[in-house]
């Protein structure tokens, strides 16, 4: 069952102002359209799903000098109403702007943004952080859904998203030419590296 993430009880908008007056020993937080939002702890399986998908971004943009893929948590604060935390950033060399002096955050759209699911975040991640996205200039939307093993692109075309199509095996990034994304590779390096319970490893 898909549940929300808890949205704290406020009487009014809250900014990245009080964003950055947020204690920082305790829950992880997002700001969307002036809503609180509490982020919840990840899975062992989704940081191992980040893990790969990192390692093939960082490999591919390192190789090409294309920019900086950076990993969660960094802060992207795209109005004074929107500030989030993607689990993986890329930032082209041309865009690098957006990265304030200092590397506190990123301030405005990097070119490419990748979430992966968790229980209680599925629907934001697919629903307003979609819309957010595409409204700010974010240029690619990749979402990795860890229960279905499988990714969805957004490629922004005018103010919206297009969804790239592919071969329900291998996908392409318009942002990153040149690179090949084998879903079912990397989910099985993720896995591969888990002893999962009733594996039969370790018996």
């Amino acid at each position: 069952m898909v549940v929300e993430p808890q949205i704290w009880p406020q009487t009014r908008l809250f900014t990245v102002d009080d964003y950055d007056s947020l204690p920082d020993d305790g829950p992880r937080f997002e700001i969307i359209d002036g809503v609180l939002l509490e982020m919840p702890a990840p899975t062992i399986f989704h940081q191992q799903v980040l893990s790969e998908f990192n390692d093939l971004l960082k490999q591919h943009v390192r190789q090409h000098r294309l920019g900086l893929v950076l990993f969660a948590p960094v802060d992207v604060a795209l109005s004074h109403l929107d500030i989030v935390q993607p689990d993986l950033v890329f930032v082209s060399h041309a865009n690098a702007n957006v990265i304030t002096p200092g590397g506190k955050r990123i301030v405005g759209a990097p070119d490419l943004v990748l979430e992966a699911s968790s229980p209680r975040t599925t629907l934001r991640d697919q629903g307003a952080k979609r819309r957010l996205y595409a409204s700010h200039g974010v240029r690619e939307y990749w979402f990795v859904d860890t229960d279905t093993e499988t990714l969805k692109i957004w490629t922004r075309d005018g103010s919206g998203y297009v969804e790239a199509t592919g071969d329900d095996v291998r996908l392409r990034s318009v942002v990153l030419p040149g690179l090949e994304i084998d879903v079912p590779a990397l989910m099985a390096g993720a896995r591969g590296d888990l002893l999962l319970p009733g594996s039969g490893e370790g018996q």
